[in-house]
């Protein structure tokens, strides 16, 4: 009897724990059954993730900077782009080493076979919206490595392609439907533009003219919350220099 009741006892918190995952499943079935009909929830889901690319945004640019900094070995509160005063065998050295780096890097990649990154118009144009996360975190991790090492290349491709994709995969999570799809991806590359020049009308028109392609009235409400939001956001976690 003893050994019952033991048995049960251990056996209770499993089937508890076993309660609380089939909730959890049967409730984002709902949240994905009832989000794909409802556009009320689909801009408020675009501007929530607005704030997080926003947020990332500043994250980044901020990193770029001091890493500048150490690399170039810049003073406190100067940035690259805006001084001369560099030691030349820096400007030699660093995006040369930055180089070897992303050489050796994509040189493993193509020995791996690694796919090739799909891009948000490629995205829209031809997948219905369908990116992969971990590609775009990859081209982005290139892109801010380079930059950091001096090239002449901004970090807004970087920017848009992660924007692009977190709302991609959020959308997949969700089992969007393709249209609705492509409205995310075009809203994800908006909010990481707006978040990038501090401009939500420059984000929200990118991604309906280059990201898009076109005016879908369906598509206003959640590309311009998702850009303004993206710019609020980046615009209040300002660093100071």
């Amino acid at each position: 009897m003893a050994v019952q009741e033991e048995t049960g006892r251990l056996n209770r918190p499993h089937s508890r724990a076993e309660s609380v995952v089939r909730r959890s499943r049967a409730l984002i079935k709902i949240v994905q059954r009832d989000l794909r009909s409802s556009e009320i929830g689909q801009i408020l889901l675009c501007a929530v993730l607005g704030g997080v690319i926003g947020a990332l945004v500043a994250i980044l640019r901020n990193f770029v900077a001091i890493l500048h900094r150490i690399d170039f070995a810049l003073p406190p509160g100067s940035y690259l782009s805006a001084t001369d005063d560099v030691s030349p065998f820096l400007v030699v050295f660093v995006p040369a080493f930055g180089g070897l780096i992303i050489g050796l890097w994509s040189h493993w990649l193509r020995r791996r076979k690694a796919k090739e990154v799909v891009d948000p118009v490629e995205a829209n144009a031809l997948l219905g919206g369908r990116m992969s996360l971990s590609q775009s975190l990859r081209l982005t991790l290139q892109t801010l490595l380079a930059n950091a090492s001096g090239a002449s290349l901004g970090m807004e491709a970087g920017y848009s392609q992660f924007g692009a994709s977190v709302y991609s995969w959020v959308g997949q999570y969700f089992q969007l439907r393709r249209a609705d799809l492509r409205t995310f991806v075009t809203a994800g590359a908006g909010a990481a533009i707006a978040a990038a020049f501090n401009a939500p009308l420059a984000g929200a028109f990118y991604g309906y003219e280059l990201i898009l392609g076109s005016y879908m009235p369906r598509a206003l409400a959640p590309v311009c919350a998702a850009s303004l939001t993206a710019a609020i956001v980046q615009r209040s976690m300002a660093f100071p220099p």
